[in-house]
Protein backbone atom coordinates (compact mmCIF):
# COMPACT_ATOMS: atom_id res chain seq x y z
CA UNK A 1 0.00 0.00 0.00
CA UNK A 2 2.84 2.57 0.40
CA UNK A 3 3.99 1.71 -2.59
CA UNK A 4 0.67 2.75 -4.35
CA UNK A 5 0.15 5.87 -1.89
CA UNK A 6 3.91 7.57 -2.81
CA UNK A 7 3.23 6.29 -6.93
CA UNK A 8 -0.46 8.42 -6.32
CA UNK A 9 2.02 11.22 -4.85
CA UNK A 10 4.26 11.52 -7.83
CA UNK A 11 1.12 11.28 -10.55
CA UNK A 12 -0.43 14.18 -7.92
CA UNK A 13 2.17 16.46 -7.52
CA UNK A 14 1.04 20.22 -8.51
CA UNK A 15 3.87 19.65 -12.00
CA UNK A 16 2.50 16.88 -12.97
CA UNK A 17 -0.35 17.22 -15.62
CA UNK A 18 -3.34 15.47 -13.61
CA UNK A 19 -3.68 18.67 -11.27
CA UNK A 20 -1.61 21.53 -12.92
CA UNK A 21 -0.26 22.98 -10.29
CA UNK A 22 -3.03 22.00 -7.86
CA UNK A 23 -1.62 18.73 -5.92
CA UNK A 24 -1.08 18.15 -2.87
CA UNK A 25 1.96 20.01 -2.45
CA UNK A 26 0.75 23.49 -3.57
CA UNK A 27 -1.53 23.14 -0.20
CA UNK A 28 -4.54 21.27 -1.46
CA UNK A 29 -6.46 18.35 0.02
CA UNK A 30 -5.26 14.47 -0.69
CA UNK A 31 -8.08 12.12 0.74
CA UNK A 32 -5.33 9.00 -0.10
CA UNK A 33 -2.50 10.27 1.22
CA UNK A 34 -4.36 11.86 3.98
CA UNK A 35 -2.69 15.69 3.91
CA UNK A 36 -3.95 18.88 3.72
CA UNK A 37 -7.18 17.68 4.95
CA UNK A 38 -8.90 20.81 5.84
CA UNK A 39 -8.43 22.39 2.52
CA UNK A 40 -9.88 22.42 -0.64
CA UNK A 41 -9.83 19.22 -3.14
CA UNK A 42 -7.09 18.93 -5.28
CA UNK A 43 -7.51 20.42 -9.03
CA UNK A 44 -7.58 17.29 -11.81
CA UNK A 45 -7.24 18.11 -15.33
CA UNK A 46 -10.26 15.53 -17.23
CA UNK A 47 -7.38 13.62 -18.15
CA UNK A 48 -8.19 9.93 -18.52
CA UNK A 49 -5.24 7.57 -20.21
CA UNK A 50 -6.23 4.77 -22.80
CA UNK A 51 -6.79 1.66 -21.39
CA UNK A 52 -9.61 2.87 -19.12
CA UNK A 53 -12.77 0.27 -18.57
CA UNK A 54 -15.39 2.44 -17.71
CA UNK A 55 -18.99 2.33 -16.74
CA UNK A 56 -21.48 3.96 -19.48
CA UNK A 57 -24.25 4.78 -17.36
CA UNK A 58 -26.88 5.84 -19.74
CA UNK A 59 -26.80 7.05 -23.62
CA UNK A 60 -24.49 9.42 -24.83
CA UNK A 61 -25.80 13.71 -24.87
CA UNK A 62 -24.64 16.24 -26.98
CA UNK A 63 -22.22 18.71 -25.49
CA UNK A 64 -20.18 21.63 -26.85
CA UNK A 65 -21.77 19.98 -30.31
CA UNK A 66 -20.46 16.58 -29.78
CA UNK A 67 -21.56 12.98 -28.22
CA UNK A 68 -20.75 12.64 -24.83
CA UNK A 69 -20.85 9.53 -22.64
CA UNK A 70 -22.23 9.52 -18.93
CA UNK A 71 -19.81 7.32 -17.17
CA UNK A 72 -19.58 6.67 -13.34
CA UNK A 73 -16.74 8.47 -10.97
CA UNK A 74 -16.32 8.17 -7.68
CA UNK A 75 -16.31 11.34 -5.35
CA UNK A 76 -13.85 12.51 -3.13
CA UNK A 77 -15.73 11.02 -0.26
CA UNK A 78 -15.23 7.71 -1.93
CA UNK A 79 -12.15 7.81 -2.12
CA UNK A 80 -11.39 9.36 1.65
CA UNK A 81 -13.50 6.21 3.20
CA UNK A 82 -12.60 3.74 1.19
CA UNK A 83 -9.31 1.91 1.23
CA UNK A 84 -10.88 -1.32 -0.83
CA UNK A 85 -10.97 0.51 -3.84
CA UNK A 86 -8.92 -0.58 -6.17
CA UNK A 87 -8.84 -2.23 -10.07
CA UNK A 88 -9.28 -5.37 -9.10
CA UNK A 89 -12.59 -4.67 -7.24
CA UNK A 90 -13.78 -1.58 -9.42
CA UNK A 91 -12.60 -1.37 -12.68
CA UNK A 92 -14.93 0.70 -14.11
CA UNK A 93 -13.56 3.84 -11.53
CA UNK A 94 -9.84 2.77 -11.00
CA UNK A 95 -7.78 2.67 -14.87
CA UNK A 96 -4.23 2.25 -15.38
CA UNK A 97 -2.28 5.01 -16.36
CA UNK A 98 -0.54 4.27 -19.82
CA UNK A 99 1.76 6.67 -21.89
CA UNK A 100 0.76 5.78 -25.30
CA UNK A 101 3.06 6.49 -28.73
CA UNK A 102 0.64 7.32 -32.01
CA UNK A 103 2.70 5.15 -34.29
CA UNK A 104 1.37 1.76 -35.89
CA UNK A 105 3.82 -1.07 -35.13
CA UNK A 106 3.79 -4.08 -37.50
CA UNK A 107 1.33 -6.51 -35.72
CA UNK A 108 -1.07 -3.32 -36.00
CA UNK A 109 -1.24 -2.24 -32.41
CA UNK A 110 0.56 0.80 -30.97
CA UNK A 111 3.22 1.25 -28.34
CA UNK A 112 2.12 1.60 -24.87
CA UNK A 113 3.61 1.42 -21.92
CA UNK A 114 2.78 2.22 -18.20
CA UNK A 115 3.60 5.22 -16.13
CA UNK A 116 7.16 5.45 -14.61
CA UNK A 117 5.97 5.47 -10.69
CA UNK A 118 5.93 2.15 -9.91
CA UNK A 119 8.81 0.89 -12.23
CA UNK A 120 7.26 -1.06 -14.61
CA UNK A 121 4.52 -2.07 -12.37
CA UNK A 122 0.72 -1.09 -13.09
CA UNK A 123 -0.18 2.61 -11.77
CA UNK A 124 -3.63 2.64 -10.37
CA UNK A 125 -5.71 6.13 -11.02
CA UNK A 126 -9.15 6.37 -9.63
CA UNK A 127 -11.57 8.14 -11.45
CA UNK A 128 -13.24 11.06 -9.52
CA UNK A 129 -15.08 14.33 -9.80
CA UNK A 130 -17.08 16.39 -7.27
CA UNK A 131 -20.31 14.04 -8.63
CA UNK A 132 -21.05 10.50 -9.34
CA UNK A 133 -20.90 10.89 -13.29
CA UNK A 134 -18.72 12.84 -15.37
CA UNK A 135 -18.37 12.29 -19.38
CA UNK A 136 -16.34 11.57 -21.90
CA UNK A 137 -15.90 12.59 -25.30
CA UNK A 138 -17.89 9.68 -28.06
CA UNK A 139 -14.82 9.15 -30.61
CA UNK A 140 -12.62 8.14 -27.20
CA UNK A 141 -14.90 5.43 -26.47
CA UNK A 142 -14.87 2.24 -27.89
CA UNK A 143 -17.82 -0.05 -26.36
CA UNK A 144 -17.37 -3.68 -25.43
CA UNK A 145 -20.25 -6.19 -25.82
CA UNK A 146 -21.91 -7.03 -22.79
CA UNK A 147 -19.40 -9.82 -20.44
CA UNK A 148 -16.63 -9.25 -22.86
CA UNK A 149 -13.23 -10.08 -20.77
CA UNK A 150 -11.64 -6.37 -19.65
CA UNK A 151 -9.32 -5.62 -22.79
CA UNK A 152 -5.23 -5.32 -22.12
CA UNK A 153 -4.32 -1.68 -21.56
CA UNK A 154 -1.01 -1.90 -23.26
CA UNK A 155 -1.37 -3.52 -26.30
CA UNK A 156 -4.33 -1.72 -27.86
CA UNK A 157 -5.38 -2.05 -31.30
CA UNK A 158 -5.16 1.41 -33.65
Amino acid sequence: MDELKSAWSSLTHGARAFTNRKGWNNGYCDFINRVNLDSEPMGFEPIWTGGALLEILGPAVNKVGKPHWPVRVLTPSEVSTAEEINHDTRPEVVFFATVTRRERLPDGTRRVNRFPQLMGKDVPVPLFSTTAENYIRGERVRLLPRGAPIPNPYNPPL
